[in-house]
């Protein structure tokens, strides 16, 4: 954006026909600014601007994560992970750990205390008599089935790719709450719309008639949050299924709290709203309602 006339422009081909020294650009431009004060105002208006990013909505990388994890009964599944990603608390699931596992447990809790495990040593396992056994790179854990996938025949998948969060709204004793729905790049491309609520909470919830779709988010929509303290527009980047929160960036780039990207929860939110910007910086409220 620029305010400019034929003149200038000729004067500005004559200069660039010659080395320009500062003294002759303030010489030929200086008094001929379009208005006192037209440097200031445009600095500061530069300053005011926002950064405009288009919306990522293209379906791309892996539909699921590489690993396909084996069945089990009821509400969980098994699956093989490294020892070296087992921590005081997940190595508690180790299947059969006070059977046919117990020897194994009770060494990985030793193991995992050690200077080893944290240096990554190998672990071998000693057997009953004190003799040293196999070396261990994986073990079995079971975990709840959450954000799974059956493939008929074959076992269980997690997806990997978000594409978008839809964001849905309920009153809940007089008040509106908002919770996310995340839909993925492996059940859009099979026609599957989720329905399913993520969060801390051990039993899975789905969205019914009694929520009111709000809209739909993919990375770089700007939305309007109001938490009580703080009202601003943000950047979505990404969202959190367990603690419900979405993952933000200012709209200049700027930090915020000294982070350039910030976590804030969303279900209990004052107002949240999806806006989009213009060519020209200036924002206005989506309805996808």
């Amino acid at each position: 954006m620029a305010v400019i006339s034929q003149g200038n422009i000729q004067k500005i081909n004559q200069l660039s026909r010659k080395s320009i020294k500062k003294e002759d650009w303030d010489k030929s431009f200086k008094k001929s600014l379009p208005w006192s004060g037209f440097k200031e105002e445009v600095e500061q208006r530069l300053e005011s601007l926002n950064v405009v990013r288009f919306p990522v909505k293209k379906i791309s990388g892996e539909f699921h994560k590489e690993t396909i994890y084996g069945h089990d009964e009821g509400e969980y599944f098994t699956k093989r992970v490294s020892i070296y990603n087992l921590s005081s608390s997940t190595v508690e699931n180790i299947q059969n750990k006070d059977k046919d596992n117990k020897n194994l447990y009770e060494q990985l809790v030793k193991f995992i205390d050690s200077e080893n495990f944290k240096n990554k040593k190998p672990f071998i396992l000693k057997q009953k008599k004190g003799k040293l056994g196999q070396v261990v790179k994986k073990v079995k854990v079971v975990d709840k089935k959450s954000n799974i996938r059956n493939i008929e025949g074959r076992g269980i998948i997690t997806p990997s790719n978000m594409v978008r969060v839809d964001i849905y709204s309920k009153v809940n004793k007089g008040n509106t709450q908002y919770y996310g729905v995340p839909q993925y790049s492996y059940d859009i491309a099979r026609g599957i719309e989720s329905k399913e609520i993520t969060g801390s909470s051990a039993k899975r919830e789905y969205v019914d008639d009694s929520y009111n779709f709000c809209f739909s988010l993919y990375k770089n929509d700007i939305i309007y949050m109001d938490d009580g303290i703080i009202k601003s527009h943000y950047y979505f980047v990404s969202y959190h299924r367990r603690n419900k929160q979405v993952n933000l960036t200012s709209l200049d780039k700027s930090k915020i709290n000294n982070k350039i990207e910030i976590a804030k929860g969303i279900l209990n939110l004052k107002k949240f709203e999806k806006h989009q910007i213009d060519y020209f910086g200036n924002i206005y409220q989506v309805n996808e309602a």
